[in-house]
């Protein structure tokens, strides 16, 4: 990597991490990215997160989630990434009742640094920032109201290797996905998962040239899986 790709990286990589102090994010994105500057990748992505332990006893939760995705290229290696969608979340276990929400606003934003691209052998390496935080309605259990945000958020490093029209990828990640719990209006009680590693393997299967078909899961850290489909502009 160059240094004024290293310089623009690490500007970047700062700016999330301030913004991130107030709101935190995850699914990687693969290793798809906008071809060149000012292009776009546009799609739809279903993501399932089915186990996520939180710390002490806090218990655990479950996560549904169903977004419209959009990449925009801002140089050819490196892309701005967002998500806006709906998601539901049920938390179980612990000290506290186990609560069903319904479907709400959900939305995601991130970046990735393409790190190497090598022709001859197709291979990638690409390094991301993503963040999701989901906004339920609140919902009233045993004449109590419980009213939630998820924050969840991770960094990923992953590598590629394209063989014809299949992409296969493998990568590692370090994330937290917090559960902001208010009961009766009364301030919020941040319920937070264990900062952990986590593994991630998945795959982009191109039906043409500019459509792809996504597939991940996600383990060790969480029990998640996500897919979707996008149109390479």
């Amino acid at each position: 990597m160059d240094l004024r790709k290293a310089a623009v990286s690490l500007c970047v990589i700062l700016i999330f991490m301030l913004v991130a102090e107030s709101c935190f994010s995850a699914p990687c994105y693969g290793p798809a990215m906008p071809k060149k500057q000012g292009s776009w990748i546009l799609g739809y992505e279903s993501d399932f997160i089915f186990k996520r332990d939180l710390v002490e006893d806090y218990g655990k939760m479950r996560l549904f989630q169903h977004f419209f995705t959009m990449s925009l290229g801002i140089f050819s290696w490196l892309s701005i990434d967002g998500k806006l969608g709906i998601g539901d979340v049920r938390s179980t276990g612990g000290i506290y009742p186990t609560v069903k929400y319904d479907y709400g606003f959900s939305g995601a934003y991130g970046f990735r640094v393409r790190l190497l691209k090598q022709d001859t052998h197709k291979v990638n390496l690409v390094a991301g920032f993503q963040h999701i935080s989901v906004h339920p309605p609140g919902k009233n259990v045993d004449s109590d109201k419980n009213q939630v945000i998820v924050d969840d958020w991770q960094g990923s490093v992953l590598v590629s290797k394209r063989m014809g029209n299949f992409d296969p990828y493998l990568g590692v990640k370090i994330s937290e996905c917090d559960l902001i719990h208010k009961l009766n209006e009364t301030g919020r009680k941040r319920r937070k998962s264990y900062l952990s590693g986590g593994v991630f393997l998945g795959a982009d299967y191109y039906i043409r040239d500019n459509v792809k078909v996504n597939l991940e899961g996600r383990f060790i850290d969480e029990t998640a899986f996500n897919c979707g489909v996008a149109y390479i502009f």
